[in-house]
């Protein structure tokens, strides 16, 4: 199977509101998986209380969102669910906390890269792991 296989009918949703080239969303070298999939939920209309039913169950371990990269197909389903939801959590907060224009800049920006941290501390003026620190905490205080 090659990428070429598989639909990528939301990543095209999302190159078409920021216009840019759907083949450099994704390329995995220069987005995480896990952005991509969070804004085709995000935009398909997806509910953050989905996501947020799914990872507050009581024996759920998040993963890290900068380790959501890669194809999701070779995830079990318990762990793809787990992925999506936390791909449509991390959309949500990184739209509300920087605002679609400067997202589209960030996708943008990723387009042109290599280094997604890179390009999200160019875009944004914050490295990546300020993000998903901040992400993690909110995570975990809602689960306290």
């Amino acid at each position: 199977m090659t990428v070429d296989d598989f639909d990528f009918s939301g990543t095209h949703v999302i190159a078409d509101i920021v216009g840019i080239d759907p083949v450099a969303i994704r390329d995995d070298r220069a987005i995480l998986r896990g952005l991509d999939e969070g804004l085709a939920l995000y935009l398909e209309g997806r509910a953050l209380s989905w996501s947020e039913t799914i990872m507050d169950g009581r024996e759920t371990e998040l993963t890290p969102l900068h380790a959501l990269h890669g194809s999701f197909l070779s995830l079990s389903p318990h762990e793809a669910r787990l992925a999506y939801a936390e791909s449509l959590s991390a959309a949500w907060a990184l739209i509300h906390r920087y605002g679609w224009p400067r997202v589209r800049r960030l996708l943008e920006t990723v387009a042109g890269s290599d280094d997604f941290s890179a390009a999200f501390e160019t875009a944004l003026k914050e490295p990546y792991h300020v993000f998903e620190a901040s992400w993690a905490t909110a995570r975990r205080h809602r689960s306290l």
